[in-house]
């Protein structure tokens, strides 16, 4: 009997790169899909907590973090299921480790100057008043709350029909600096 061919060893993608791949196609697959009750047995609050760290793995910060500094994710409290908010813990962003924070609501200045991210819900100070704090440091503001972004918010999470999506706040954004990833902004509603 011939000797069976020996197959080459498969190429592996890096953990980073195929955690990169991955963030793409949920937030392609989450943007042009669509979700809902019609999206498998993902519940809202995971969908919504799956925007937030795609968010974060594709944006950048003036600052630059240290291999030990965590990235601080905060939610406002009653925003999102403590479950998943705990959940998003055990991720990295850009091989920072996550920390995941809720903060007390409504949000206060001081809670926001400790955030790299940040969602607020609909008992939140206005959007004008959240990004003026923010701009104390560089924070990524997003919330589910109607009219966020054409408020100043740089992120809204909405529904249309059973989609989840979101607009971005290009303006506001810009004046944060935070920068986000162009191939985010071509799935987003941009808000001028």
């Amino acid at each position: 009997m011939p000797p069976s061919p020996v197959e080459p060893p498969a190429r592996r993608t890096p953990r980073s790169t195929r955690r990169r791949l991955l963030s793409v196609a949920v937030v392609c697959s989450l943007s042009w899909i669509g979700i809902g009750i019609a999206f498998g047995n993902l519940d809202e609050d995971t969908v919504k907590a799956g925007f937030l760290y795609n968010f974060a793995q594709f944006s950048e910060w003036p600052k630059s973090f240290s291999s030990t500094d965590p990235f601080t994710l905060c939610v406002e409290d009653g925003s999102l299921s403590p479950s998943v908010v705990r959940g998003l813990a055990e991720e990295e962003i850009n091989g920072n480790r996550l920390s995941s924070k809720i903060v007390p609501s409504p949000v206060r200045q001081g809670d926001i100057l400790a955030c790299d991210l940040l969602f607020v819900g609909d008992s939140a100070p206005n959007a004008e008043t959240i990004v003026g704090w923010a701009r104390l440091s560089p924070t990524l503001l997003v919330s589910d709350r109607e009219g966020f972004a054409r408020q100043g918010g740089h992120i809204e999470l909405f529904r249309a029909n059973r989609n989840l999506r979101f607009r971005v706040n290009l303006r506001t954004l810009q004046t944060s600096g935070v920068t986000i990833s162009s191939k985010v902004l071509r799935l987003a509603e941009i808000v001028q």
